[in-house]
């Protein structure tokens, strides 16, 4: 167990992120890492739910619109039950070899108690999330705790937590703590956890730290052995401070103290001087040695990077590729992400409601504004013309107009999938690198819950407009009609999808959108005829 300790903004998170091989976000990265033998690049393309990393709440990623969410909670679906985000990490994780005669179901039930008696949280097991504007949910501290036991759920071989104790009370944080120092001990697992204001009783359980000021390594090694390096560089010894914050003050120029009678010129206080020193203390030696013949061993045993190997692939479910990161074959993956999209769905009451009741007030207005359309020639378009090709025309234009408002007003319908892709981005984010799922297995799954609410509403829109304005009263032309507005609904829905997936952030996506919007409304064939278009616009009739 590692305990990696700094101010903020020295770059905790990053030797974090970096070691979970999240290196998305940075322009570059120097150095080499490795795995047991395992070059980096290797290790992301084939073992990337094996390094995991739990979030502080901000990643550097994060488009500035979710800042704000991202600083203040945890990144979870608001309308879903503690029980139920636990119920799909399981759902995708579930090992392949369990205990004789335990079933699957037996197995999540199992787990999930163990982990929310283990963190304290049963009484939240039915509770929603929350954390939304509209949901209100468990508490911070509460869904820390569901974040942590959800990254435990992922069974990664290397696990980095970047403040997870933030929110916690004392009693909880150590409890984490010790959790962390058994799993670490059961498992022969690394464990690096970054941790402000860490208690004496925390840090006992780390058997190394590492200091990190600006950026630079000041130092690494024994945590037992580290409060007397400092004490030996010259800084004054505080007994009333903890070990955490008295190593956290030495890179602090407001905080630090000296040894009374040392020149404080002799003394290191920058970064870089601090790191010099290091590099010639006998802790770095040591340090280095070890590193060199832990790489000597592995390059000559490569027993365990073969066994880890063998142990990767025998977790893999039927039909899941060799090559591939996730634990189970895409067709579950699908499966599992339908269950939960289709809780999402019914348990946001208040997005099915507004939605049916606006879709009922437009039905009832559309279908009062072209009332019983007039079968006779009398209108505007009289003057000038032969009977038949007045009443055609006065026909023709009334008719598309009906149509063409159901159409679009249903396929605008889908234009809350913008918003919805891009704030659900940081979660598909976080279970993209735990290797829960593909992205691609949840829009597959979002479009098959989004067909039947969909269909129910554009379902009681059409009764509505089609049987008040007075169509064609033929079964055959009623479900035509209802199935051409259900396909214009999802082709929008995947349309706006791609905006959001495309796009870097709302900003953008609302831009990209509206453009291509009114583009398809203008050259729609109905606002201004085929004909009528100029040539430099006509191809977009054919592209839409």
């Amino acid at each position: 167990m590692l305990l990696v300790l700094g101010a903020p903004g020295s770059g905790c998170t990053t030797f974090l992120r970096t070691m979970a091989n999240r290196r998305e976000g940075y322009t570059s990265i120097t150095g080499n890492v490795e795995y047991g033998g395992i070059d980096a690049k290797t290790f992301g393309k084939l073992y990337r739910g094996e390094a995991v990393y739990n979030a502080e709440g901000i990643s550097p990623s994060s488009s500035p619109v979710m800042i704000i969410s991202l600083i203040l909670d945890d990144t979870h679906f608001p309308t879903l039950t503690v029980y139920q985000t636990l119920d799909f990490a399981l759902d995708t994780k579930v090992p392949k070899k369990r205990l004789p005669g335990e079933s699957k179901a037996q197995f999540k039930r199992d787990v999930i108690n163990t982990l929310l008696k283990m963190y304290n949280i049963e009484h939240t097991k039915n509770t929603l999330l929350g954390g939304s504007a509209r949901v209100r949910g468990v508490s911070g501290g509460e869904r820390k705790r569901v974040s942590i036991a959800e990254m435990m759920i992922s069974r990664g071989s290397i696990c980095c937590w970047d403040n997870t104790t933030r929110g916690l009370d004392s009693s909880t944080a150590l409890d984490f703590a010790k959790s962390l120092r058994i799993i670490t001990d059961i498992y022969k697992m690394p464990t690096l956890v970054s941790l402000y204001q860490a208690s004496e009783s925390i840090y006992s359980l780390f058997d190394k730290v590492l200091v990190i000021d600006h950026g630079r390594q000041i130092y690494f090694g024994p945590a037992k052995e580290a409060r007397s390096y400092f004490e030996r560089l010259g800084f004054a010894p505080k007994p009333r401070q903890t070990t955490p914050d008295y190593l956290t003050g030495c890179t602090d120029p407001w905080e630090r103290d000296f040894v009374e009678g040392w020149n404080p010129a002799e003394i290191p206080q920058t970064p870089e001087a601090l790191e010099t020193a290091y590099k010639s203390s006998e802790t770095f030696a040591q340090m280095k040695a070890d590193k060199d013949a832990y790489k000597m061993q592995v390059q000559l045993d490569s027993t365990a990077r073969e066994q880890f190997r063998k142990a990767v692939l025998e977790d893999k479910h039927r039909f899941t590729g060799k090559k591939s990161v996730y634990s189970i074959p895409f067709h579950q993956q699908t499966v599992a992400l339908f269950k939960r999209q289709f809780q999402l769905k019914k348990q946001d009451w208040f997005t099915l409601a507004t939605s049916w009741c606006t879709t009922m007030i437009i039905a009832i207005l559309v279908g009062t504004l072209f009332f019983n359309l007039p079968e006779t020639s009398a209108g505007a378009f009289t003057r000038g013309r032969s009977q038949f090709f007045s009443y055609f025309l006065e026909r023709v234009l009334i008719v598309g107009g009906v149509l063409f408002i159901s159409t679009l007003f249903n396929a605008l319908q889908a234009f809350s999938e913008v918003g919805t892709v891009l704030m659900g981005r940081p979660i598909i984010n976080k279970h993209t690198a735990y290797a829960f799922h593909r992205p691609a297995a949840l829009y597959i799954a979002q479009i098959w819950v989004d067909l039947p609410f969909a269909c129910f509403n554009i379902f009681c829109f059409s009764i509505f407009v089609y049987f008040m304005t007075g169509l064609y009263r033929s079964a055959g032309a009623f479900f035509t009609f209802y199935v051409f507005v259900v396909m214009g609904y999802v082709c929008m829905s995947l349309f706006f999808r791609a905006m959001g997936v495309c796009s870097p952030d709302f900003d953008y996506a609302l831009k990209f959108a509206c453009t291509l919007i009114t583009l398809m409304i203008l050259t729609g064939g109905y606002l201004i005829p085929y004909g009528s278009m100029h040539w430099w616009i006509r191809w977009f009739f054919w592209v839409k």
